[in-house]
C-alpha cells in the first residue's frame, strides 16, 4: 500500500485480478443490454491448460466473447471491450468474408460511467457506430 500525496485514502496497485474482475462486469453488463433487446446470450470461452486464446474465432480476428441468438434469425458475434474499441481491422476483414442478413458481426466497449459504444462491422467494410454514451 502507499499513501497518495495530498490524500489520506490508500491506493493499491492494480493486479491481474482487479482488470480481470473489471471485464467480467464488463460482459455482464453486455449480456445485460443483448437480453434487454431480445436475445439469448451464451458466454463463448475456450478453456484449458494449453489454450493459448481464449476467444472464439481468435485465429481469424481477434476474437468474440459473446454469441447471441434471437427469435427473427439473427447471430450476434460480439468482442466485448472496456474503455478501447476493439482493433477495425481484423473485425472488417472477417465481416467481409463471414457477415451476412442474419451473421452480424459487433464491437460492444463499455466506457466507465459514460455508456456503450457499439460497432457494427458490415460485408461491404463499413462500419456503423451507435454511441449511447451519457455526455
Amino acid at each position: 500500500y502507499c499513501v497518495l500525496s495530498g490524500c489520506d485514502r490508500l491506493s493499491v496497485p492494480m493486479s491481474g485480478n482487479v482488470s480481470r474482475s473489471k471485464g467480467k462486469r464488463t460482459l455482464k453488463k453486455a449480456r445485460e443490454e443483448l437480453e434487454r433487446e431480445g436475445f439469448i446470450v451464451d458466454r463463448v470461452e475456450l478453456t484449458g491448460k494449453y489454450t493459448h486464446s481464449k476467444d472464439m474465432f481468435s485465429e481469424h480476428c481477434d476474437g468474440f466473447d459473446l454469441l447471441a441468438l434471437n427469435a427473427r434469425g439473427q447471430i450476434r458475434m460480439v468482442q466485448v471491450k472496456t474503455n478501447t474499441r476493439p482493433s477495425k481491422k481484423s473485425y472488417i476483414a472477417f465481416a467481409k468474408v463471414y457477415a451476412t442478413r442474419y451473421i452480424q458481426v459487433w464491437g460492444y466497449t463499455w466506457f466507465d460511467r459514460k455508456g456503450w459504444v457499439k460497432q457494427r462491422f458490415n460485408k461491404d467494410g463499413t462500419i456503423k457506430e451507435y454511441d449511447q454514451r451519457s455526455r
